[in-house]
C-alpha cells in the first residue's frame, strides 16, 4: 500500500517528464523545429535532404543588352512563365577583378563584371520547384557540403552551404554546369564563375540567388570596354532548370 501510495505521487513529475520528452523529440528529431526557424533553413533542409527530379526550361531561357558601366535595374524581369517562375535582376555591375573589399588596385586593367541573379521557384500542389542555372544533385552528393568560399586575394571568405569546383577548389569532384549562360562582348565569349550561391525563401517564393563573375584575366575589360569604349554587351541564358521536390505537410506548411 505505501509503495502504491509513493508511485502514484509521482506519476504527474513522470508524465510532465514524459511530455517534456515527446516535445523535444518532436522539435529536434524531426521537421517541426523548422518552425521555429527561418523559412530559408526549412528550404536549405529540402535541398539537402531531397531526390529532386529535374527538368530543362528552354521558355524561361533569356537573352538582354545592356551598358557594362550601367548595368540593369534592380528587379527587373529577364525571363518568366507567368505562373510564378521568373529570373530577377538583383544588380550587374563593375567591380575590382577579384572582389575583394581588401584590393586597392585602381585602374580599368583590375576590373570585373559581376552579375547577381535571383532564379525564383515557388510551391505548386504540394511539390517545391526551385528553378536555378544547374539542375540540383541527389541527396548525399558532395555539392551540399558546408565551406568557405575566397572572394579575394585577401583574407576575406565568406560561409557556403554548397561546395563545388573553383579555381581555388580544382581538385575537388563536383562541377556546376555554366555552358547555358554567357556574355557576349564583341565577338569574345564569356562563360560565367559561380562565386556564391544563397537559397531564400518567402511569400511562397523559393530563391536561388547566384553570384557571377564573368572576365577571365584582369586585362579583359581594358581590353574589351574601356579602350574600345564599348556601350553594348550581351547577356545570354539557353535554358534553364526546374527541380522538383516532395514535400512532407510539415515543410509543405512552412513555404507555402
Amino acid at each position: 500500500m505505501k509503495r502504491h501510495y509513493k508511485l502514484h505521487k509521482w506519476k504527474p513529475l513522470l508524465g510532465s517528464l514524459a511530455a517534456i520528452l515527446l516535445a523535444v523529440f518532436l522539435f529536434v528529431g524531426t521537421d517541426l523545429r523548422f518552425f521555429l526557424g527561418r523559412k530559408q533553413d526549412a528550404f536549405l533542409h529540402l535541398l539537402k535532404t531531397g531526390n529532386p527530379t529535374a527538368t530543362v526550361r528552354e521558355d524561361l531561357g533569356f537573352t538582354v543588352s545592356l551598358d557594362p558601366e550601367r548595368g540593369l535595374s534592380k528587379g527587373a524581369v529577364l525571363g518568366e512563365d507567368g505562373e510564378g517562375m521568373a529570373v530577377r535582376v538583383v544588380s550587374t555591375r563593375v567591380d575590382q577583378f577579384d572582389l575583394s573589399m581588401l584590393d586597392t588596385k585602381t585602374g580599368n586593367e583590375h576590373l570585373q563584371f559581376v552579375c547577381v541573379l535571383d532564379f525564383v521557384g515557388k510551391m505548386q500542389d504540394g511539390r517545391a520547384e526551385v528553378l536555378a542555372p544547374f539542375a540540383f544533385p541527389q541527396k548525399g552528393s558532395p555539392f551540399y557540403e558546408n565551406t568557405q568560399v575566397k572572394m579575394g586575394e585577401g583574407s576575406l571568405y565568406l560561409p557556403q552551404k554548397f561546395r563545388y569546383r573553383t579555381p581555388d577548389d580544382p581538385d575537388f569532384p563536383w562541377e556546376l554546369n555554366s555552358d547555358n549562360i554567357e556574355l557576349v562582348v564583341g565577338e569574345e565569349v564569356f562563360h560565367p564563375r559561380y562565386r556564391l550561391i544563397e537559397v531564400q525563401a518567402a511569400g511562397g517564393e523559393l530563391q536561388v540567388r547566384v553570384y557571377y563573375s564573368f572576365f577571365k584575366t584582369e586585362d579583359d575589360f581594358s581590353r574589351l570596354i574601356a579602350r574600345s569604349r564599348t556601350r553594348e554587351i550581351e547577356l545570354r541564358c539557353d535554358y534553364l532548370y526546374v527541380s522538383e521536390y516532395r514535400t512532407n505537410p510539415v515543410i509543405r506548411g512552412i513555404l507555402q
